[in-house]
């Protein structure tokens, strides 16, 4: 029996996660509750500034949770906040890619669902290592 419930337990997480994100339940304010980088070196290691640019992240979300905001309208657009000159701007997504327009750039995330209205969001492109930020649904 136990193994049963673990089983279907297993499945589904896998499913949650392989599950197709929609541009309806992107719609809403979403917070940032972790973030972390990926290596992109070979080594499979971050730099001693990566490291430290995640350690500082942590404190900041330690001390303020969601300090900073997405939210993401159902028509297109986009408010950032706190606004760093790329407050506004569009979004759109497409199978699991979320593209982000402001006046400054574009930036594209592969989106996971999450459990417990959390998604993941993973840059596909990025000069250093790989930003990985878990936002919350507000």
């Amino acid at each position: 029996m136990k193994k049963l419930l673990s089983f279907l337990i297993c499945l589904c997480c896998i499913s949650i996660a392989n599950a197709q994100v929609t541009s309806k339940m992107l719609v809403g304010k979403w917070g940032i509750v972790d973030f972390n980088f990926m290596p992109k070196k070979a080594n499979g290691k971050l730099t001693d500034k990566e490291i430290e640019t995640v350690s500082m992240m942590k404190k900041t979300l330690s001390a303020n949770p969601k300090f900073m905001k997405f939210n993401l309208n159902a028509d297109g657009t986009i408010n950032i906040t706190p606004d760093q000159g790329t407050g506004s701007g569009t979004w759109k997504l497409s199978k699991n890619i979320l593209t982000i327009k402001t006046t400054k750039k574009e930036e594209k995330y592969e989106v996971r669902l999450l459990s417990d209205d959390k998604v993941e969001w993973k840059a596909l492109k990025s000069n250093i290592a790989i930003p990985i930020m878990t936002l919350e649904k507000d």
